[in-house]
């Protein structure tokens, strides 16, 4: 038999499971021969295990490949900071229409992003509004020491007098590989609509 798991057990252990009806059918002109249900039986277990087993794997490896680590004051801890450092410089590109240039600054262990507009330095344009300190960052890998690059990094943003109708105080940002050089998808909530999140949106490219 292909499945290969131990046979089915003895009869007095079958009566326990399965009502008399079903152990009728299961042996009807077989006398004693179980070997069609012990077939069913163990192929059934064997699939069972199988399906187990995956389950297993997927959520471990959904759960352990993207993690997301906070960092407190914009601080990178050491077993980061060479994989982040990899992001640092100037990214061109444009926000809410207006064009500019996002730094991405690394001193040290701490890291902030500044923003530089064509028409100033205000990056909601018309908020005085402006970025600060890398506050998380999301990983490809297990965070462990084994990180594989980064997926989406958070900056604070400070909204200005546009604060009573800017909800984000997050600026994120979802980072997109192209060779030597990414793409930042940059947003910040604008408010919670009927429909869903509404947000202000660009995007950057770099480092120049």
């Amino acid at each position: 038999m292909a499945c290969g798991l131990p046979n089915l057990p003895d009869r007095g252990a079958l009566s326990a499971i399965f009502p008399r009806d079903i152990q009728i059918f299961l042996v009807a002109g077989r006398g004693e021969d179980y070997s069609f249900f012990r077939t069913w039986w163990q192929c059934g277990v064997v699939r069972m295990r199988c399906a187990r087993i995956f389950l297993v794997a997927f959520f471990s490896l959904f759960f352990v490949s993207c993690q997301e680590i906070t960092f407190e004051g914009g601080r990178i801890p050491d077993q980061y900071l060479a994989e982040v450092a990899r992001y640092a410089g100037d990214y061109r590109g444009e926000f809410l229409g207006q064009a500019g240039t996002l730094h991405f600054l690394l001193e040290g262990n701490h890291a902030r992003l500044d923003f530089t507009g064509d028409d100033g330095y205000d990056i909601l344009h018309g908020c005085e509004a402006y970025l600060g300190e890398l506050q998380k960052a999301r990983f490809a890998g297990n965070c462990h020491g084994e990180t594989r690059g980064l997926e989406s990094v958070t900056f604070a943003i400070y909204p200005g007098h546009c604060a009573d109708y800017v909800v984000g105080r997050e600026f994120i940002v979802d980072l997109v590989s192209s060779g030597e050089s990414y793409r930042w998808d940059a947003r910040v909530l604008k408010e919670n609509g009927s429909a869903g999140p509404v947000y202000f949106q660009g995007v950057f490219f770099g480092p120049q």
